[in-house]
């Protein structure tokens, strides 16, 4: 019955029986809860508060290790291998997250920035939920580099740039042009020279491994994000109060669902054609939906705290 309760959540809109079968698994499971065993009730409870489709593979498999060595039946040979195979898994995590940690201390931006967010090791976790398989190091290293530097500089639109100071930065994303540097508040000058150097080094490991020259794509990605966060800084100091489409229509983008997916697929597929970029970059259903959902997730979690401190308007 958990079996089938969670493999309806796998069905798509219009699959009726799937929604029958959620339902009547739902049911039953609740009914049995009670009556069930210590170690059934335990598997019960863990699928009726968020299915197995909805949680992270790695922190899920860790919990069923758990769970398994207090059944009666257990194997304890499969138990031993299992042990062994997610502690040389966490193995290597943990190598990919010193290595990490090396490279944003030697980034050093958060010296001049006191106000943003110090956020390396969510950015681990983040990675680790998108791309769990051990082959994708190289993949989690680009997730983890990307989604700590969107955070530094989506703080500083938010937070502490003035709109000017924000149209400069976006301006010199958007030239890419390391002269552009000069014409900065100090505060942004060593973040821009980290975007460039980092962006650039994705650049280049692509056209070494795969002969293919992606930096117009990847600079394409970058723009996109920071105008979308300059577009919300303008609102910010202008006082607009953006409707609801509006604010999806760039909030899709500004969550960095697309420039995500970008970075994901060039560090992780084994031949990269333009065919492909271009799709990616003409944000498609697949990427603009998914995005979409990220946003209005993310509002739930984060809205309280940012129109606390003064945020535009959010979904919700």
């Amino acid at each position: 019955m958990v079996r089938l309760f969670e493999a309806s959540y796998l069905g798509l809109e219009g699959e009726d029986i799937l929604d029958e079968a959620n339902a009547f698994a739902h049911r039953h499971l609740l009914d049995v809860k009670g009556n069930a065993g210590s170690n059934l009730a335990e598997l019960v409870t863990h699928a009726l508060d968020l299915p197995l489709h909805h949680r992270i593979t790695r922190l899920e498999a860790r919990w069923y290790i758990d769970a398994y060595s207090r059944r009666k039946d257990v194997n304890s040979t499969l138990l031993e291998l299992v042990k062994l195979d997610y502690d040389m898994i966490q193995s290597t995590y943990q190598k990919d997250l010193i290595e990490m940690s090396r490279w944003w201390k030697n980034l050093d931006v958060m010296m001049n920035l006191p106000f943003s967010r110090d956020r390396l090791a969510e950015s681990f976790l983040w990675s680790v939920g998108m791309t769990d398989e051990l082959l994708y190091s190289y993949c989690r290293q680009v997730i983890m580099k990307v989604i700590a530097l969107v955070t530094v500089i989506k703080d500083f639109y938010d937070i502490y740039a003035t709109y000017d100071e924000a149209k400069l930065f976006t301006d010199a994303v958007e030239g890419w042009d390391i002269n552009a540097v000069e014409q900065l508040p100090d505060y942004m000058k060593l973040c821009f020279f980290a975007l460039y150097n980092t962006v650039n080094e994705f650049a280049y490991n692509v056209l070494k491994e795969h002969g293919f020259n992606i930096l117009p794509q990847l600079r394409k990605q970058w723009v996109d994000q920071c105008k979308s966060y300059l577009l919300e800084s303008k609102w910010f100091h202008t006082r607009y109060k953006a409707t609801l489409v509006e604010y999806l229509d760039n909030g899709c983008i500004s969550i960095a669902g697309p420039l995500l997916d970008f970075h994901v697929y060039v560090s992780m597929t084994p031949r990269i054609t333009k065919e492909v970029l271009d799709y990616l970059q003409g944000y498609p259903d697949l990427i603009y939906w998914s995005s979409m959902a990220f946003r209005i997730v993310d509002d739930f979690g984060t809205s309280e705290d940012e129109l606390a401190r003064g945020d535009v308007p959010k979904a919700i």
